[in-house]
């Protein structure tokens, strides 16, 4: 049906927009890096598993881990030590759906 078409798209715009949100967010102290790199061909290529898997491991964070990526200042402790538990939990993720980050 069209509507449940629409509603999936939309769906997939809005996990787009938040990937994109934790891609800018971890860009400052992640940049140029694989997982950095992860986020950028998940994003450009659409890919809706890795972007969903990215997303997955951005909630999992605490509530103040979370605020420290988007809000803080990138090269806090509190900002480095939310993106290091970012990337493990994204690697765990990958690894239980067999997707590759590097």
């Amino acid at each position: 049906m069209v509507i449940d078409k629409t509603h999936e798209q939309y769906e997939e715009m809005q996990l787009f927009y938040d990937v994109m949100e934790i891609g800018l967010a971890v860009m400052g102290s992640a940049a140029q890096t694989t997982f950095f790199r992860f986020i950028d061909r998940a994003l450009d290529t659409f890919n809706i598993a890795e972007m969903r898997l990215i997303k997955d491991a951005f909630d999992a964070l605490h509530e103040d881990e979370r605020h420290a990526l988007i809000d803080g200042e990138p090269d806090s402790a509190r900002a480095v030590a939310a993106l290091k538990t970012l990337q493990v939990n994204c690697r765990v993720l990958a690894r239980k759906a067999d997707i590759k980050i590097a």
